[in-house]
């Protein structure tokens, strides 16, 4: 059960004695001048948290999903 999303990050396989480990992958360019800059890389690193705990949720979420069908 090797998948990889459109955002980069690969779902290892899931047993009963693992937990699911979530690699993302991120490019960042190196700052230039200017003001703006700021706001926009808060702006991205802002989006790119929000994109990765809302993974982290669903993976939780699908987990204890799976947990409650084979009880």
């Amino acid at each position: 059960m090797d998948s990889e999303s459109k955002q980069g990050h690969k779902e290892l396989p899931v047993s009963s004695d693992h937990e699911v480990v979530q690699e993302t992958e991120v490019k960042v360019s190196p700052p230039t001048s200017g003001g703006d800059n700021l706001e926009l890389g808060t702006e991205a690193l802002t989006q790119l948290v929000r994109e990765v705990l809302e993974e982290v949720f669903e993976a939780r979420v699908n987990e204890i999903g799976e947990t409650l069908q084979t009880s």
